[in-house]
């Protein structure tokens, strides 16, 4: 899955030239559960209501917080013929 907003599609290199081109068959939009480590001094679960930058949030637990984040999103996959592969930035 790739979360880039207006990201520039892989070129063909070496390690990925036998993949086929990248389609999108779904957009992942609305709210996400976010959990971060209260120990760092975050919230133990928020609700965000879009991704955004954590620096333009309200709360000072998330706008300064420096550590790891979990995303979690239910969804339904929509029907896919053949394979799916799900990638990332490397």
């Amino acid at each position: 899955m790739v979360f880039a907003k207006d990201a520039d599609l892989p070129i063909a290199t070496a390690k990925n030239k036998n993949f086929t081109a990248p389609v999108t068959i779904a957009t992942l939009i609305g709210p996400w559960n976010v959990s971060f480590d209260p120990k760092w001094g975050g919230p133990k679960n928020i609700v965000f209501d879009n991704l955004q930058d954590w620096t333009l949030r309200p709360e000072n637990g998330i706008k300064y917080y420096s550590g790891l984040a979990t995303y979690t999103k239910q969804f339904d996959m929509p029907s896919t013929k053949g394979k799916l592969f799900i990638y990332g930035p490397d």
